[in-house]
């Protein structure tokens, strides 16, 4: 009998008395509280994260943006300086003529040789911004609102911007964030 004594004494030790069990019930309540907790915090640890990753992917895409613009810039330079006059444009405002052109010219394809390949199909023919939008190139022959005139005579080539869309007449909220050549020379020569 006394061993049978022992042996419940010894199991209500290990199972713990009344105030054991109730302590032990809590503790899964507590538990699943603190799992809750731990995945908020990290839920939100990770939308910080993403969110500044996606700032630094659109600083960088901006920075490569301006950095195309600034080669375009120079070689629409060195070509009228070597020509006398600047590449045709398109009536479609298409890039790739220009582009071509400014290709074949041996003084300013030097500065467009490792052109970024981002997303064109065919990356030799036609310049793509980071947002994989084609460029626009503006002269005097498709310019419709006079853009040209107001910048020297200098045509330029133009970026929708992150959100691809040029704007014009119908948006001009869209041209918000579009970028062009010109906007990198703090003054422009005009053109003679």
């Amino acid at each position: 009998m006394a061993i049978r004594s022992q042996a419940i004494e010894i199991r209500s030790n290990v199972t713990g008395g009344p105030a054991a069990r109730a302590s032990f019930q809590a503790r899964p309540a507590l538990a699943a509280l603190e799992a809750i907790l731990l995945l908020v915090i990290v839920a939100a640890g990770l939308a910080l994260w993403a969110g500044q990753a996606e700032s630094a992917r659109d600083r960088l895409r901006q920075a490569l943006a301006t950095e195309q613009l600034a080669l375009l810039q120079e070689a629409l330079t060195v070509y009228y300086l070597d020509q006398g006059a600047f590449p045709p444009g398109q009536p479609d405002l298409g890039g790739a003529a220009p582009f071509k052109a400014l290709r074949a010219l041996p003084s300013s394809n030097t500065l467009l040789p490792d052109w970024p390949t981002t997303a064109a199909p065919s990356p030799q023919t036609e310049p793509t911004d980071p947002w994989r939008s084609s460029y626009h190139y503006i002269t005097t022959e498709n310019d419709r609102w006079q853009q040209v005139a107001n910048n020297g005579g200098w045509p330029f080539f133009v970026s929708p911007g992150p959100d691809r869309d040029f704007g014009g007449l119908a948006s001009p909220a869209a041209e918000v964030d579009n970028r062009r050549t010109d906007e990198l020379l703090a003054e422009t020569p005009p053109r003679k």
